[in-house]
């Protein structure tokens, strides 16, 4: 079998939003091509979802935080089609998380739905001890007290002069709130080396507000809260926790 004519190259999406995306290709030889979208994984019918389109086309109407694939193929008019090419996977943004909304980082060891990550290393997301080498988070990796996720965290090594590592939480739609509180637990002991500081900060709609500077030990696992009264609020909220080792930057110790 002989296409009718080339098949379309270099496929890809952006401007991707909760609901909508961009899909594009490289075809020089057509000037409409059939789409067939599905969610991610799906079996292609040959039939297309949106068919004799241009170069790039708008997809609507797609949910939020979901994965897609999408196979596009040449429409030569009375030449016939091309080939179908694909598929091309990519995901929709996240859309505002609903209260009551909490995270306990239990998700088998994955960052978990929605949150981002950045800055000189990865966090980690474990139960109990961390799998650094040694381990300091805790008493030289030994965690006391507890959490309302029995051991569950979100952590992150100590090394040396590497960049602060940022967490960064989904959109938080807090509008039915009139006094919103930020809550989380957190441990820490410098196992008598410097303290590492864990910055949190919230993010109002419009800007980042610096709400909680940690640089000293806990008594195991503590809870800390935040009242957030004094914010206002134009949008959903996020929440970004910065770990850096500002005050002796040479030391390996209190991840």
């Amino acid at each position: 079998f002989v296409p009718a004519c080339a098949d379309p190259t270099t496929l890809t999406a952006t401007n991707i939003t909760t609901t909508t995306a961009d899909l594009s290709w490289t075809d020089p030889t057509a000037s409409l091509w059939d789409i067939e979208l599905g969610a991610a994984g799906f079996t292609p019918t040959g039939t297309p979802t949106s068919p004799s389109v241009t170069n790039p086309y708008n997809v609507t109407g797609l949910t939020a935080n979901t994965p897609y694939d999408y196979y596009v193929r040449a429409d030569c008019g009375a030449g016939g089609t091309s080939t179908w090419v694909g598929p091309y996977s990519f995901t929709t943004a996240c859309g505002s998380f609903s209260l009551p909304w909490s995270e306990g980082f239990d998700n088998g060891g994955a960052i978990p739905t929605c949150w981002t990550m950045g800055g000189g290393e990865p966090w980690v997301f474990s139960t109990g001890v961390i799998g650094f080498a040694p381990g300091h988070a805790g008493n030289v990796g030994t965690l006391s007290g507890s959490s309302l996720t029995n051991g569950y965290l979100a952590g992150v090594d100590a090394s040396g002069t590497e960049a602060p590592a940022t967490l960064t939480s989904p959109l938080i739609d807090i509008s039915s709130l009139a006094v919103p509180q930020l809550a989380f637990f957190e441990i820490s002991d410098n196992e008598g080396f410097s303290n590492s500081q864990l910055d949190v900060e919230v993010w109002d709609g419009a800007a980042w507000n610096l709400v909680g500077t940690y640089n000293t030990n806990t008594t195991g696992w503590e809870r800390k809260e935040i009242a957030l009264g004094l914010l206002t609020f134009t949008g959903p909220a996020q929440v970004r926790f910065t770990f850096s080792e500002v005050i002796n930057p040479a030391d390996f110790y209190d991840d």
